[in-house]
């Protein structure tokens, strides 16, 4: 397993886990709480990704 790929799964877990959290979120603060969780995911995934591609290049 490369760290690539390990990222790929960890981010699919993680979106799918924050998707079913923001369908149960009654509330517009849990709603906009989760949204900026799922931007953060995804800015950290495309970090790993740029250094993984760097390393392993």
């Amino acid at each position: 397993m490369t760290p690539f790929s390990i990222a790929c799964l960890s981010l699919l877990s993680m979106s799918v886990l924050l998707m079913v959290r923001q369908k149960r979120a009654s509330s517009s603060r849990q709603k906009n709480i989760t949204s900026a969780l799922a931007a953060l995911m995804g800015v950290i995934f495309v970090i790993f990704l740029i250094f993984s591609i760097l390393t392993y290049s």
